[in-house]
């Protein structure tokens, strides 16, 4: 029996519920996203608010997971009829929070933070955002592909070793 998480649906402080199966927990997933759906705009002005959009882009992967394809692209082609993938212009604005186009939903930096918070890039210069070689050695490779110059950078760790370093969680001043 495959299981995921406890999913509840009622609070009760010192329960310690079983994991449900996959299964369920897709199903509810799917429900809560369905009827959050009735109460959402189609899209918040700065992404990091729910919306129509988020909830589309979500189902369309929660069916992805459950290879239910079908539904799967029907919700991703809903979510990017809200929200159009963006040229290849503005992807370097993206990736350092200068634009929301192509963005859906986003965590959102608070006024005062260079970083998305300390989890992803600290002062210190240690992450846990980086990309292995393999990885950013295929987005450089092609220099038609935009996303190496974008998205990653080669940049010194707290240890002076150099390691690929997503841009995007550096924040707008990397």
């Amino acid at each position: 029996r495959s299981t995921l998480f406890p999913y509840t649906t009622l609070f009760r402080s010192l329960e310690q519920p079983g994991r449900d199966n996959v299964k369920t927990c897709y199903d509810m997933i799917i429900a809560d996203c369905e009827e959050a759906l009735k109460y959402l705009p189609d899209l918040s002005s700065n992404r990091g608010t729910a919306s129509k959009a988020a909830v589309y882009g979500l189902l369309a992967r929660m069916y992805f997971y459950r290879n239910d394809f079908n539904n799967a692209l029907s919700y991703a082609d809903k979510a990017l009829a809200l929200v159009p993938v963006a040229k290849k212009s503005a992807w370097p604005n993206i990736w350092t929070d200068k634009t929301t186009d192509d963005v859906i939903w986003k965590l959102i930096k608070l006024s005062g933070q260079t970083t998305l918070g300390t989890m992803f890039f600290t002062s210190d210069k240690a992450a846990i955002t980086e990309s292995s070689d393999a990885i950013a050695e295929m987005f450089y490779s092609d220099p038609n592909d935009i996303r190496g110059s974008v998205t990653v950078t080669k940049a010194p760790d707290r240890d002076d070793k150099t390691v690929n370093r997503v841009i995007k969680f550096q924040g707008a001043n990397p």
